[in-house]
């Protein structure tokens, strides 16, 4: 699966020449890839056998596989940032409210008055 240049946007040997391989995109390795090979399509029980064969061979084997990224740290950064705008914006929201439901106890004890 990883020597096939068809899946290299899925799977592909990493350019370090260390006998280690690259997972670009889990989830599509999970749902097109793993059935084909493995009798299931969850990549955690993939990465999970991967680890058990290798801790039985010997070291100086030292295949390894790694995630692609794909930026995922510069996405984390930028929802932390929208995390504090959407709070700051929740506050102003819930103040709104809470002036809205006093002018509304307003309007109603007025009534209540009127009538």
């Amino acid at each position: 699966m990883v020597n096939d240049p068809s899946t290299d946007k899925i799977v592909s040997w990493s350019s370090d020449g260390d006998n280690s391989f690259v997972v670009w995109d889990p989830p599509e390795l999970a749902k097109e890839l793993l059935p084909k090979y493995f009798k299931h399509n969850n990549f955690s029980s993939f990465v999970r056998q991967l680890n058990t064969y290798l801790h039985g061979q010997s070291a100086s084997v030292g295949a390894c596989v790694e995630v692609g990224k794909f930026g995922l740290e510069e996405e984390v950064e930028m929802l932390k940032r929208d995390k504090n705008v959407l709070m700051q914006e929740l506050v102003k929201l819930r103040q709104h409210q809470q002036t809205t439901d006093n002018q509304m106890q307003i309007m109603v004890q007025n009534l209540q008055i009127m009538e």
